[in-house]
């Protein structure tokens, strides 16, 4: 059974680690239903549905910041998955800032308080929902 690698700080996984590690290999294999992975103050992704996690790197595929959150960056070395395999999939992702809980990049989208436009327009968003374009990479 391979678990995922998930070793940065402040980050987090729901199933955590250990609640995988429980698990049997068909089980594991089966996949992880809403599997989310986070970063305390910054922001989460969940992806819908269920997720095959078994020996995903997650310190290198899952990137969460001010402000953004990215899958298989450039410098991850890790090749994209085409759309719907690994964690290149619809997802919902919320971003923690200053200003409260908001969206950004390509996913539905989720929150409870208007927030400062993610774009930069100034505009207060009350209700926003993004569809996966093509290339349901986040960033």
């Amino acid at each position: 059974m391979q678990l995922p690698v998930l070793t940065k700080a402040e980050y987090y996984c729901s199933p955590s680690l250990a609640e995988l590690g429980r698990l049997s290999a068909s089980d594991l294999a089966r996949g992880v239903s809403e599997f989310t992975v986070g970063r305390k103050g910054y922001g989460s992704i969940t992806w819908k549905g269920t997720v095959d996690v078994r020996g995903l790197d997650l310190d290198a595929i899952v990137d969460i910041g001010d402000g953004y959150v990215e899958l298989y960056p450039a410098s991850s070395g890790i090749p994209e998955p085409e759309v719907g395999q690994g964690l290149n999939r619809p997802a919902q992702v919320s971003i923690v800032d200053r200003h409260g809980v908001f969206v950004s990049g390509n996913a539905e989208i989720r929150h409870t308080d208007p927030v400062r436009d993610p774009c930069g327009r100034g505009e207060l968003v009350t209700d926003y929902q993004v569809t996966w374009p093509d290339n349901p990479k986040s960033g």
